[in-house]
């Protein structure tokens, strides 16, 4: 039995330290609190979220981030665009030459050779295209 819930959890618990952690740092810029504060109280409102809205509320809550994100990515990248007049070279070039390391930053080889920025790419990539992040959320509301 303890074999076949362990896995879950382990998911659950990567999820929720790198979902406090964001949601901490959030909370302390935004509010201009300090993080350990902000990161208690992100803790405290998902347990009182979780008990009184249950299953339910974590869907809608879901449904609005997806939402969200994807409206708030789309202008973001449209915004930028427009400052390079849809020219991605142009984008690409200032970029480079705003960046400490250049034309490096466009090369894909540099970046396996940074193991945490590969690793975070891989949990990126685990947690974000195989459709877990519900996953975690009907563990820990269902």
């Amino acid at each position: 039995m303890f074999w076949r819930v362990l896995p879950p959890i382990v998911i659950v618990i990567f999820y929720l330290v790198a979902q406090m952690v964001g949601a901490g740092e959030l909370i302390s810029l935004l509010f201009g609190i300090g993080y350990g504060p902000a990161v208690i109280m992100v803790g405290l409102l998902m347990i009182v979220f979780s008990t009184l809205g249950g299953m339910r509320a974590a869907t809608w809550v879901q449904i609005i981030k997806a939402i969200l994100m994807i409206g708030g990515s789309a202008v973001i990248a449209t915004l930028v665009l427009i400052r390079f007049g849809f020219n991605a070279s142009d984008l690409f070039k200032t970029a480079a030459s705003n960046h400490p390391n250049g034309n490096k930053i466009m090369d894909i080889r540099g970046f396996s050779q940074d193991a945490f920025a590969t690793l975070s790419l891989g949990v990126g990539i685990l947690f974000g295209t195989a459709g877990a992040t519900s996953y975690p959320d009907a563990l820990l509301h269902g």
